[in-house]
Order: C-alpha cells, then structure tokens, then sequence
C-alpha cells in the first residue's frame, strides 16, 4: 500500500518503507540489492539460488515458521504434492494448526459465490458477533514475505499457502503496459541500476507531492522493462528473500491473470490501480488501459478494485468495469485528487465516499475499530494492511526482544485485527494469516483450498 499526498510518501517515511529505493530531495543512489546468495546464511536460510529457479528449500523466518519454497519459476512447487488433480501443501516445519489450515477439504461454497457476495450483516457487528461472509486471507503483492514482491513465484507461493486472493500494483509504461510494481520508481525493487544502458534514464520527478529519484515505469517500453530482473525491496528485514535477487523478470497484469486462471481454484483479485491521477497527467490514458485489461479477465464475482483515490473507482465504474471498488485510506494525509483529508472524508460518513468498501491501515483499524461495524452497517466491506509478523512492523507491545527483523508476538497481532470483524487481511505471509484465522473465534474462513 502506498499512503496519499502529504503522508509521507518518502523512502523511510511509510510504514512499509523499504531500505533503498528511491530517495527524495533528487539525493537518490538508485536500486539497493540486498546479500549475494551465498553471504550471510544462517540456518534456515536459502543459499545458492541459481539464475532462473527459486530453489527448493524450507524459508525460515526469525519466529521458527517454514513454508515451503517454490521450486522453479515454472510453477513447480517444492512441498505440494498433486493427488488426483488436487494441490496438497505439505509444510516444512509449519506448527500443526497451520498444516492443518493447508489440507483441509472444505465443502462450502467457494469464493467466488460466498467471499465476494453483497454482504450480510444483521446489523452493528461486534469482535464476538457471528457472520455469515469469509474472512479473506490476501495475499500482499503476492508472498511478499518469502519472495520478492510480485514475482511469478511470489503469486504462486500465496496461492499453494492458502490465499483466497492475490493484490498486485499496478503502473504503466510509456507504451501503456500495465505492469505490476509496488511503485511507478523501480529502483528498490529492479535491478535497473545494474543496467548501464539504462543509466541516462535516471531523473527526479515528483509523483503526487513527492519528489522521487531514480527510474519510473512510465520512461520505459515493455520490451525495456522485461530485461529487467526484481530484487526484494526490504533485504535488510528479509535476506531469505533477497537470495532470489535476479532470478524473475517483471510481470505485467495479464501475466498475474493467467497465474490466477491456472491456480486450480477460484483465487481473488484485488487490484490496486497506483498514481491515476499523475499518470494521467503526463498523458497516460490509465483509467482506459486499466479498464480495457480487466475487461478481458471474465471473472466478475472475483474481482476487487482499489486506489488511494476514489475518483478512478468511480470512472472505472462508470466505464462498465464489473467489480466491487475499495476506497484505501491511509492514517494521515489526503488523495492525490482531493482537497480532503482522509480523516474528514471518513468523519463526513462511510456512505458519502459512494464506494463498494473501505480498507484502512491497521494502525488507523485499532485506534478505530468501530469502523468496521460503520462500514457494514452502511453495507460496505471493510480491509486492514498489511500484516507482518517482524518487529519492524509490529505494534511496540508486540514486538520481541530482537532485531527489526526477527519475529515477535506476529500471532496476537493478526488475531486482534481479524477480531475487529474485517473482511478481509492482507499479509506477506499467507500461511500466517491461514494460522491466525484457525485460532479466532467467531471468524470463519474461506474455502482456500483445491477441491
């Protein structure tokens, strides 16, 4: 997620603010790769990823907690065995309430009919009021947590740990590509930087209030673009995943649908639409690109929307795009096509922003957490982001003695979010996630497995 104008947008300054990356003030030092395959290994940790696979062994995180590596960018992964046309994740070293989460056989009705159905609210919902909607384990630009971020492997690996839905990024290039980065500015999550044919294209531009340097989407040609490899964006937090640095090339969103289409079940897809209103004015046609692109994905009861701006929400909507819109909000600041703080708009009531649903970070949820009942009682969804289970991102009361990157209590943490009542959660880890459902009363989960 990406906060609105005026919320510190900055390298550092965002909750979820990577090591590297663009920087501001036009000081920028262009893409910060993280340790070579080989250096730094502790145990658990994956070494020696060779170009063009993801490995095959278990990724350990700070807390002891194993998922199963992908085993090649084909897809194959490492830990699931096919039965019978069936998908069974067999952990490495997950606790049992987990594994048990990955091999559960469901006969309730899937996703695509329960999870994103009109919901159905009895009224004012409390933490302990029963429900009768899923609560959505998405996954955040993938697994995130264990690969670098939108990746073919990383959409994959959520996928086999159980996410009921996959949220991807989406920029442009300067040829209308819509490709899937956290940001338009790749520096932290591309190796462009290692290209020197691409030097010259390094500039400082400012993106809805921020001046940024480094390289942006929008400079490129697809052909350009896919001679790029990703490289994990928080390398000093998550060294398991920067060994699979250079490994993947860039996707563009009609890759991600074909991922979704092959998954073998039915998988969600909540896609954030970044920047509209920059985009549209350096003379990209994004809100044209965008709905064209999802127009071609014929899985309506499956498909979210999102924006840090609700004016694209309802220009794609009104340009026939069937799905539901989420309007994110961030703590502080304001959209980038607003004159209006998020707090006021929210103060101004829920069915005044004429959207499908709202998603708040999760420091605003629990300073807040009667916005839940606000939003369904109004009839709308409601989502938190994102969550993580290192100390970096933890509330202080959550954290462990560690460092930044260790994992402290991550699992008090996801389930006082899912006991607000939301709808659904995005993680880095979709198997924790899948693990703090199990253990939240009053929370029922979806379907999330191949039948």
């Amino acid at each position: 997620m990406t906060p609105g104008v005026g919320a510190g947008r900055g390298t550092g300054a965002a909750p979820d603010a990577g090591v590297g990356g663009a920087t501001t003030s036009g000081a920028g030092k262009g893409a910060t790769c993280g340790a070579a395959p080989d250096a730094g290994a502790k145990a658990g940790t994956p070494t020696g990823a060779d170009a063009g696979t993801t490995g095959g062994a278990a990724v350990t995180g700070s807390g002891g907690v194993a998922v199963a590596a992908a085993a090649s960018i084909a897809g194959v992964m490492t830990g699931i065995a096919f039965v019978s046309g069936r998908a069974e994740v067999t952990p490495v070293g997950i606790p049992q309430e987990t594994q048990n989460r990955h091999s559960e056989r469901s006969s309730r009705a899937q996703l695509a009919q329960a999870g994103m159905s009109r919901p159905r609210y009895p009224g004012a919902m409390g933490a302990s009021t029963p429900r009768d909607t899923p609560v959505l384990v998405i996954g955040h630009r993938g697994a995130s947590g264990y690969r670098p971020e939108h990746t073919r492997s990383a959409y994959e690996l959520a996928i086999a740990l159980g996410a009921d839905a996959i949220e991807p990024d989406i920029v442009a290039t300067r040829d209308g590509e819509l490709v899937l980065r956290h940001e338009n500015e790749i520096s932290g999550t591309t190796d462009v930087a290692r290209h020197p044919e691409f030097a010259d294209r390094r500039t400082t531009k400012v993106v809805d209030g921020e001046r940024l340097t480094g390289w942006f989407t929008e400079d490129f040609t697809w052909a350009e673009l896919s001679t790029l490899r990703a490289v994990e964006r928080l390398p000093a937090l998550r060294q398991h995943s920067s060994t699979f640095d250079g490994t993947e090339p860039i996707l563009r969103l009609r890759d991600l649908l074909e991922i979704l289409d092959a998954a073998g079940r039915p998988v969600t897809l909540v896609a954030e639409v970044k920047h509209p209103t920059y985009f549209a004015s350096i003379g990209l046609p994004f809100d044209d690109l965008v709905a064209s692109e999802l127009a071609t994905w014929r899985h309506p009861d499956r498909l979210v929307v999102e924006c840090f701006e609700r004016g694209v929400l309802h220009r794609l909507r009104d340009a026939g795009v069937a799905a539901r819109f989420v309007y994110l909000l961030d703590d502080t600041g304001r959209a980038a096509d607003s004159a209006v703080a998020y707090d006021d708009e929210l103060a101004g009531g829920l069915r005044a922003l004429d959207v499908d649903g709202v998603s708040v970070g999760k420091a605003r949820l629990f300073r807040d957490p009667g916005l839940v009942a606000r939003a369904h009682d109004a009839g709308m969804l409601a989502f938190t982001w994102t969550l993580r289970p290192e100390n970096r991102f933890l509330t202080p009361a959550r954290r462990s003695q560690g460092a930044k990157a260790d994992w402290g209590d991550w699992m008090t943490e996801y389930r006082a979010a899912i006991a607000t009542g939301v709808d659904g959660v995005f993680v880095d880890h979709p198997d924790l996630g899948r693990a703090a459902l199990a253990r939240t009363a009053g929370a029922p989960a979806s379907a999330a497995v191949v039948e």
